[in-house]
């Protein structure tokens, strides 16, 4: 069983917007929150280190595609942005 929570990690969890549900569901949220954070910095060091292709207008890449998908006009360029206002199959 969890241990209640202290007041300082109820104002820590109100200051972060985070609902503490049964008394210990903001830490979850804020242990998703960092393992989001920790993928979007592995997907910036894959495209810094040239692994990934990176879209220079829209920032899309390999593992983060445009919503409704792209694909590659050019190595750093994807369709949605190369072609604007067009339909181009994902």
């Amino acid at each position: 069983m969890n241990e209640p929570l202290t007041p300082s990690e109820w104002q820590l969890a109100d200051r972060l917007g985070l609902a503490p549900d049964d008394g210990t569901g903001w830490i979850n949220d804020l242990l998703e929150a960092e393992d989001r954070d920790a993928a979007e910095a592995a997907r910036q060091a894959r495209i810094a280190a040239g692994f990934e292709y990176a879209c220079v207008v829209c920032g899309c890449s390999e593992s983060r595609a445009c919503p409704g998908g792209c694909v590659w006009a050019a190595p750093n360029l994807c369709s949605r942005c190369a072609y604007p206002g067009r339909m181009v199959p994902a």
